[in-house]
């Protein structure tokens, strides 16, 4: 659920953070299989990168990578 996400998200930011880990990659989906189709959960992760404190930069992956269903984070130091 979005909830979960959010807090699955808090922690992994606070863990990457704290251990100097520059770069994270978040698998959030494309939404393929939501009910009406919409990306809850990539739009929450999107959302919570915005306003994230620990979050340098932030872009969806290449396609050989995942593509728009990963998000590549860079973290402040």
């Amino acid at each position: 659920t979005v909830k979960d996400a959010i807090k699955i998200l808090d922690n992994f930011f606070i863990d990457s953070y704290k251990n100097n880990i520059e770069y994270i990659k978040i698998i959030c989906g494309k939404g393929t299989n939501s009910k009406d189709k919409v990306p809850k959960i990539k739009i929450t992760s999107q959302a919570y990168i915005k306003k994230s404190n620990f979050v340098n930069a932030a872009c969806s992956a290449k396609d050989n990578e995942g593509g728009i269903g990963v998000i590549k984070v860079k973290l402040k130091n």
